[in-house]
């Protein structure tokens, strides 16, 4: 599945900013809206190690309604889990 990702798209830090504040504030405003229609959403993050996992789910948890979510960590990969991607 990695294959097929283009990886060399990029995003430079200016687009970055202009483009992030206003899609975490879309984001606000979906949770409002799953929140009154009582609407449960699952939302799992997974990567290789090291790859920004915990930085991605605190920057969207800083924007977000702390009485509408629970962030559920899991363990760090075990030695044989770390061989594989």
């Amino acid at each position: 599945m990695l294959n097929t990702l283009d990886l060399n798209l990029s995003l430079d830090k200016k687009n970055y900013h202009e483009q992030i504040e206003a899609l975490m504030i879309e984001l606000r405003s979906l949770q409002n809206t799953c929140w009154q229609q009582k609407i449960p959403i699952i939302v799992v993050l997974e990567g290789w190690a090291a790859a920004g996992k915990g930085k991605i789910v605190q920057k969207i948890t800083n924007y977000m309604d702390p009485r509408g979510f629970d962030v559920y960590p899991t363990l760090a990969p075990t030695t044989l889990e770390q061989k594989y991607p």
